[in-house]
């Protein structure tokens, strides 16, 4: 595939309209955070599981292919980590403020917003490599995003939240459903017609949803921030140091064009809203990193064709 302009923002185009369309929803519409919390914990632990898991399943893949996806991906996070963690330091900057944007730098927006971009651009196949990059790099994510709380705002509270944070880490739906996709895959299980086709009709709704969803959280009231060189920074970090680094290792691993514009896009896509749950749940600065959602959300429009066109 030839990755050009036309065919980058074509494919953007229907994202960000479901996007646009959450937000009209919630602008005129009375759905309010409870409702949009429910709708998050059915595509959570229901709709996106059940389409991640038949998708692998009834797949068929080269498993060292996808390892050196997934490793590329998870060395860069690795890189950013620690880059980010030591520009935190010689900035001086506040632990509150300096912990989210270490956070920020590599918590990427994977399945709300990385996946229906792929499944735009390569369909069933490209989601397919996408889910099992996550398996890998899901659990990696979630663990350096507590490790780095608990290392830099230290206390008896927060390090008692590291047990249930690393639980949850750990037993999270979407990363299950793609491990158990694999091992569907690689031994060769059918699953039957009845239990493929309700899997099937659940998962239908899980990229739409979460397109809408993602623009019914939006709110340019959250873009307020008294630090705003602090967001250009985590901007920065987030939407093109970890993609160009990503690019360098995909590269270094005589990735395909087509496979390391799949890797790209999950390291492009914006910060997770997971990024303030966890904040706000580890003592970092909450309306910081609330901030720091909205705004790569809104900047990624602009920096992802920018990444995708360097290939």
């Amino acid at each position: 595939m030839s990755i050009n302009s036309f065919t980058i923002f074509s494919s953007l185009i229907p994202v960000f309209l479901l996007i646009f369309i959450g937000y009209i929803w919630r602008c005129v519409s009375r759905i309010d955070d409870r409702f949009i919390s429910y709708l998050n914990t059915f595509l959570f632990n229901a709709a996106v599981p059940a389409l991640l898991f038949v998708k692998i399943a009834n797949a068929k893949f080269e498993l060292f292919t996808e390892i050196k996806l997934a490793l590329s991906l998870c060395i860069a996070i690795l890189i950013m980590f620690f880059f980010s963690l030591f520009l935190v330091k010689l900035l001086k900057i506040k632990k509150t403020i300096g912990s989210v944007i270490v956070q920020g730098s590599f918590r990427c927006n994977l399945i709300y917003f990385g996946f229906p971009v792929i499944y735009t651009m390569f369909g069933d196949k490209g989601l397919v490599h996408a889910s099992i990059i996550t398996a890998f790099a899901g659990p990696l994510i979630n663990i350096l995003g507590i490790i780095t709380f608990v290392n830099m705002l230290p206390g008896k509270n927060r390090r008692n939240l590291f047990i249930p944070q690393l639980k949850a880490a750990a037993t999270n739906p979407i990363v299950l459903a793609c491990i158990f996709g694999i091992v569907f895959s690689l031994l060769s299980v059918s699953l039957p017609k009845e239990v493929n086709f309700s899997l099937n009709m659940l998962g239908a709704v899980a990229l739409p949803m979460s397109l809408i969803t993602m623009g019914a959280i939006f709110s340019f009231k959250k873009l307020h921030s008294s630090q705003p060189q602090y967001l250009f920074l985590n901007g920065i970090l987030k939407l093109f140091i970890l993609p160009l680094i990503t690019l360098l290792l995909l590269l270094l691993l005589h990735i395909s064009s087509d496979l390391s514009v799949i890797c790209l896009v999950l390291a492009g896509a914006p910060s997770s809203p997971g990024s303030f749950i966890v904040a706000k749940a580890m003592g970092g600065d909450d309306v910081f990193s609330a901030a720091t959602v909205m705004s790569t959300m809104l900047f990624t429009i602009i920096s992802l064709p920018l990444i995708l066109s360097l290939l």
